[in-house]
């Protein structure tokens, strides 16, 4: 039996759970604990393995500032349970301090209790404390938190707030509270606390959820618990509780990150507060099973790469392997190559065609050629040109064994080649993520003199995309080295805690063959592009997420871009490119970004910076910080 005399009517259920661990592990909350042994071994017995509970007695409003001093202890003692157990301890701050408060005894006294009760959870070495945010009104509260937020303490607070502001009975009163926004209370908060690390947040559930752009928002921010009040369960036709579609849907997105799940209040259904907490495990283990994308980036999430200089450096062999494992963007390419051949075989008839894989790496576009070659019947000569003498290796390999005379490889520079014949189809794999950054325009303009006039390109077209995204915890990541050249540099990353504040839209194109290669002048491929993004919510901008779409022939393509992706394309992660400073955006105003390829005899590199709503610093200018080596 439950032992009824040492809980309060009122208690919740914490449901902590580990990304990527398929683990849940419970926790037992209560609204108060007079005996905590008792308490603990009960939990223990039925599963638990935390507690989260008050730190000081809930009705317990001590005076420190005024009247007599308080000699007793204002809670029990750290001994009722040792170090190891403590850390599975949530602490929640009491519900009676208010440093906001207009009243200044009030405030001061607060602002004591407020320290008092921090430094008891950092000496106990709790994990995190839990501290109700209701409203706006921050400042002050900001800066009891700061002194504590810049010690050395691993001290972790995680600010609870609701998902909407609670309905009030006055319609004016009403109208006030829908224009207000809790988001707007924890930006404020955590710009104001230099937006510290050890900040998270405790997202409640309400009943009735926010736009769908509203709730998109926390899907960047670093949510570590979810509360779900009793009162937004319905009841199914068996009499459990279960939560609404909508309610499950932005759960189970939150859930990818990680956060404790809280059920809060008292049972309203026969089953029991079991039931509350039961149901979310089935919310968190019914998940739809991870698509070609997600398995292959699972455990690379959020983890900065730079991106690759193939042109620079000798690709290593388990770099390829990576690549080669990717079927899509290979059926893609061979759907190119096959429809370019027929439309060759229409004007040529059967005279041999000659193509040529430039940047052939260890050979997966050769094959898928020859195989495209194989079923449009078309008699083809193919040129295999490699730079890395490491893949050359594996290219002639695989010419005294499969391919024999169909193909020849050749070990060169394909800007450099002196090719002994023209191509009627040139085929490369050299795009980046951000399209150009892996400098394809450079080697195939370099590659385009053995070329025929009328001869194909595959790609024969790419365009590189942007977007304002807020994601507070790559940029922190990139602010906590000591090396400021890290937060100007573009990185590669599977974006993964981070949410798009505006609409996809496109940068700089580039087209193959290049008309200007055969200009005098030769062709210039820096550019300059001011890329404008309508804000329709408000947010915080931490830099730019950058993709790519890229027409291989006709109407094949592949794509990056979130919005047009390739289905189950997983060779190119996202680009990231922070700014120094995250901008406030306030809804319906717009962004003005400016980017620039900048190119020179030895080296090519991004410059970027914004105009509107705020003036940043121009990134990485003269390529200080990173550059693409030619």
């Amino acid at each position: 039996p439950e032992p009824r005399s040492h809980t309060c009517p009122t208690f919740f259920l914490l449901l902590c759970t580990y990304s990527p661990m398929d683990r849940v592990n419970l926790a037992l909350d209560l609204h108060c604990v007079p005996e905590m042994g008792e308490q603990i071994k009960f939990a223990q017995e039925k599963g638990y393995n935390a507690l989260c509970l008050p730190l000081a007695h809930p009705r317990f409003e001590r005076r420190l500032t005024s009247g007599p001093e308080f000699e007793g202890p204002f809670t029990r003692t750290d001994m009722v349970m040792g170090s190891d157990e403590w850390a599975y301890v949530v602490g929640k701050l009491s519900d009676w301090i208010d440093v906001t408060s207009a009243d200044v005894t009030q405030r001061r006294n607060s602002e004591e209790a407020l320290k008092q009760e921090l430094a008891w959870a950092s000496h106990l070495s709790l994990p995190a404390v839990m501290l109700t945010l209701r409203d706006g009104n921050t400042a002050n509260l900001a800066c009891a938190l700061n002194p504590l937020l810049a010690s050395s303490a691993s001290l972790q607070i995680w600010i609870r707030l609701p998902l909407a502001v609670p309905q009030s009975e006055s319609d004016d009163q009403q109208q006030q509270k829908e224009e207000e926004d809790p988001w707007e209370w924890w930006n404020q908060l955590r710009l104001l606390c230099s937006a510290s690390t050890r900040l998270g947040l405790a997202l409640e559930m309400t009943g009735d959820l926010p736009a769908a752009e509203r709730l998109a928002r926390w899907v960047g921010e670093p949510v570590r618990a979810l509360i779900f009040p009793t009162s937004v369960y319905l009841t199914n036709a068996k009499g459990f509780p279960v939560l609404s579609k909508a309610h499950q849907v932005f759960a189970r997105r939150i859930m990818q990150f990680g956060p404790a799940l809280v059920v809060s209040g008292s049972s309203k259904h026969e089953a029991g507060i079991a039931a509350y907490g039961n149901y979310l495990l089935h919310v968190y283990r019914s998940q739809p099973p991870r698509n070609q994308i997600e398995a292959f980036a699972q455990g690379y999430e959020d983890y900065l790469q730079m991106p690759l200089q193939p042109l620079m450096d000798n690709l290593e062999s388990q770099t390829y392997e990576t690549f080669e494992k990717d079927p899509v963007k290979y059926a893609m390419y061979k759907e190119a190559v096959l429809q370019a051949l027929q439309d060759r075989v229409k004007t040529q008839g059967d005279t041999p065609l000659v193509l040529m894989v430039v940047g052939a790496g260890r050979g997966p576009l050769v094959r898928v050629s020859l195989e495209a070659a194989d079923q449009a019947g078309a008699r083809v000569r193919v040129y295999a040109v490699e730079k890395n003498p490491n893949a050359v290796v594996t290219l002639r390999t695989l010419q005294r064994e499969e391919w024999r005379d169909r193909v020849t490889v050749v070990s060169s520079d394909m800007r450099v080649w002196n090719a002994p014949e023209k191509a009627d189809i040139m085929v490369s794999e050299l795009l980046g993520s951000f399209g150009d950054n892996e400098l394809s325009p450079e080697c195939l303009d370099g590659a385009q003199s053995f070329l025929k006039p009328d001869g194909i390109s595959i790609p024969c077209e790419y365009t590189s995309y942007l977007s304002p995204i807020c994601t507070p915890k790559l940029h922190n990541e990139l602010l906590g080295h000591k090396d400021p050249k890290h937060i100007e540099t573009p990185y590669v990353v599977m974006l993964h805690n981070a949410c798009r504040l505006s609409t996809i839209a496109p940068c700089f194109r580039f087209v193959h063959p290049n008309p200007a290669c055969s200009s005098p002048e030769g062709p210039d491929n820096s550019r300059y592009e001011k890329v404008s993004f309508k804000i329709e919510q408000s947010g915080l901008m931490h830099g730019f997420g950058a993709y790519f779409e890229a027409v291989l022939y006709k109407d094949v393509m592949i794509s990056i871009n979130p919005d047009t992706h390739s289905p189950g394309m997983f060779s190119w992660f996202p680009m990231y490119f922070p700014i120094q400073t995250p901008v406030y955006l306030p809804k319906d105003s717009v962004v003005d970004a400016h980017f620039w390829r900048k190119v020179s005899r030895t080296r090519v590199w991004y410059e970027w910076a914004i105009t509107s709503p705020a003036v940043s610093r121009i990134h990485n200018a003269r390529g200080e910080a990173n550059f693409i080596g030619l």
